[in-house]
């Protein structure tokens, strides 16, 4: 009778093979190394969207780093060490703070009716600026705060004026919602 077992591949051994440019073993290395992976970002982050997102981005930096891993063996501890790092980044980036500026209302006003608004519905602006997306908040913060203009910010986001302008209604629309 002849014994079949299976034989799961070595971890260094896909590191190596995708190190030298093997995407199906980048792809074996990612299904392995997953749970591990979300549970490292989990650890550092609350959101579990936000977590898978990063995930995301763990990977993608991984594979773009490829390069730097020395040695296939240490692949589990570059990795773990890319997971905490980019959990940390984004982690920090979601807690966007606004500074007082003497210059600026504590919380920007979207229009000229919501300068008569209280400071209740100031703070309950503040707390919706908070569960934007943070591209969106820091388009927010540049475009109130900053003071940059629409078609500077398309330019900078390489997208149409008229793009941009229907982007920061529909922005202006979740915070009022």
């Amino acid at each position: 009778m002849t014994q079949c077992s299976f034989h799961a591949p070595d971890p260094a051994e896909l590191a190596e093979k995708a190190r030298q440019g093997d995407v199906a073993a980048y792809g074996e290395l990612v299904r392995a190394t997953q749970a591990e992976v979300y549970a490292v970002v989990r650890r550092v982050m609350a959101d579990r969207e936000e977590a898978r997102d990063a995930v995301q981005e763990v990977y993608l930096r991984a594979f773009r780093r490829l390069g730097t891993l020395r040695a296939a063996g240490a692949f589990d501890a570059w990795l773990r060490r890319i997971a905490v790092t980019t959990a940390i980044e984004m982690a920090r980036r979601r807690r966007t703070t606004f500074l007082a500026d003497p210059q600026v209302l504590s919380v920007p006003v979207l229009d000229e009716e919501e300068t008569r608004w209280t400071e209740a519905q100031r703070q309950a602006l503040a707390r919706a600026l908070l569960t934007l997306r943070p591209t969106d908040r820091r388009l927010c913060d540049r475009y109130y705060y900053g003071r940059a203009s629409a078609p500077a910010l398309a330019r900078e986001d390489g997208c149409s004026e008229a793009a941009m302008r229907k982007r920061l209604q529909r922005i202006r629309d979740q915070l009022r919602k």
